[in-house]
């Protein structure tokens, strides 16, 4: 009994909306300012071997009707050398991916070496992964990998916004006090 109304406490009111599983959600999020809202999931491994680890995860950026589609990758090595990704593909299509940082990363219990980057889409290849999923192969310098982005995560992110494409802010005005005559002083 004690088990059940304690459960009954995690539950969301009456009316509130069901995000479903931690898996499932969708982390929508908008700038206060410049109105650039931003759709995706949380990183799902996609890969892992002795030594090696990849997570990925499909993103939308939208903003007065203009898009941008990507998969946000994370690479990385649980041994000496860091990872270093040199291409990555679908079957014999390579994409374009860019690196964004290499760092430090699950600091918990010693730190691995990762490499996160994101690799550009079109819209079409997009909608495609929304239904086939993404599978994916990583050629780093010490170590290969590969997997596959679901096709659900794509679809959960491209439904969320569609869902939102109309509700795109106004443009940003210009702001008067951030004009300057002659050169641009240096701080």
């Amino acid at each position: 009994m004690f088990l059940l109304i304690f459960l009954a406490g995690c539950t969301p009111p009456l009316g509130a909306p069901r995000l479903g599983p931690l898996d499932g959600q969708v982390i929508a999020s908008e700038g206060t300012s410049s109105g650039i809202q931003t759709f995706t999931t949380r990183e799902r491994e996609i890969f892992r071997d002795g030594t090696g680890l990849m997570a990925a995860r499909p993103a939308i950026v939208q903003r007065g009707g203009a898009r941008a589609y990507a998969v946000l990758t994370n690479v990385r090595r649980r041994a000496p050398n860091a990872p270093a990704v040199r291409l990555m593909a679908t079957g014999t299509q390579l994409l374009p991916y860019e690196r964004h940082d290499r760092l430090y990363t699950h600091c918990i219990d010693g730190c691995q070496k990762a490499e996160v980057g994101a690799i550009r889409l079109t819209e079409d290849q997009f909608i495609a992964a929304a239904k086939n999923g993404l599978p994916l192969i990583v050629e780093g310098r010490m170590q290969s990998y590969a997997g596959s982005v679901p096709a659900g995560a794509f679809a959960r992110v491209l439904a969320a916004a569609e869902a939102q494409r109309g509700s795109d802010p106004p443009p940003i005005a210009p702001r008067g006090d951030l004009v300057f005559e002659g050169p641009v002083p240096e701080p």
